[in-house]
């Protein structure tokens, strides 16, 4: 089976981390070689030919502002993972009484830890944010599945499903929406994720390639395979990203 990269995070000690389709990887400096992060799950998964159970079915990761990283599973299992103690923590569903967990979500799904250090993740149903100081899910929204989870420069969280995108502040809040059908996108695409940048948001669409998008005065640019000069050589979408010089 291929080995697909996903994303690749860098903690507060330098360690390069990277997570695939068949699980969570570091960077052997000392060597020059990636390596698997042995994690010791709960949890398993009757899949084969697929690798090993304790790397199978990494969705998504994050880096909070401790460099604690927590990651989203195959079934939506949450799990908090210290990479300096090498101690792990299964979250969610644990204490849960849910059958949410014995579903596979739709899409990559997505995670995020936000300013106040809360936990907003996608599951089979929808979106939830989780208290790690309480251990509870304080907020849920049902809907269609999630895609992706970004927090924009303000605080506000930035959520895209298989219907659009949403962005929402920190108590769940709608403060805009956009469809698909608003995107003048139709079936068989979704949005792989969204960025701020300003005032206008660089959309990223599965099969449909980059929209920027001003929310405010609803022009929109569409970045597509041989729709204009400069665009995209490929529709395929699957994440954007700003760096610190807003490029």
């Amino acid at each position: 089976s291929r080995l697909i990269l996903f994303d690749i995070e860098i903690d507060t000690l330098g360690i390069t981390w990277v997570y695939t389709n068949w699980g969570l990887y570091y960077f052997d400096r000392k060597n020059d070689v990636f390596k698997p992060q042995l994690l010791d799950l709960p949890f398993s998964y009757d899949l084969p030919p697929w690798p090993d159970d304790h790397i199978f079915g990494l969705r998504d990761m994050c880096l909070d502002k401790d460099g604690i990283i927590w990651m989203l599973w195959w079934n939506t299992e949450v799990i908090r993972f210290n990479p300096y103690s090498k101690t792990i923590d299964f979250l969610w569903p644990r204490n849960f009484d849910s059958d949410e967990a014995h579903m596979e979500m739709i899409g990559n799904g997505g995670i995020q830890v936000d300013t106040e250090g809360l936990v907003w993740f996608s599951s089979y149903l929808g979106l939830k944010m989780y208290d790690p100081s309480t251990g509870r899910i304080i907020y849920e929204e049902d809907g269609h599945p999630v895609s992706d989870i970004m927090e924009d420069k303000d605080g506000n969280i930035i959520i895209s499903d298989y219907e659009g995108g949403v962005i929402l502040d920190r108590q769940g809040s709608k403060l805009k929406l956009f469809t698909m059908e608003y995107l003048d996108y139709g079936e068989g695409t979704y949005i792989s994720n969204v960025v701020r940048d300003g005032e206008e948001y660089w959309i990223g669409i599965e099969h449909g390639g980059v929209t920027r998008l001003n929310v405010e005065t609803g022009e929109k640019v569409y970045y597509k395979q041989n729709n204009k000069p400069g665009s995209l050589s490929h529709n395929y979408i699957w994440r954007i990203y700003k760096d610190q010089n807003d490029q």
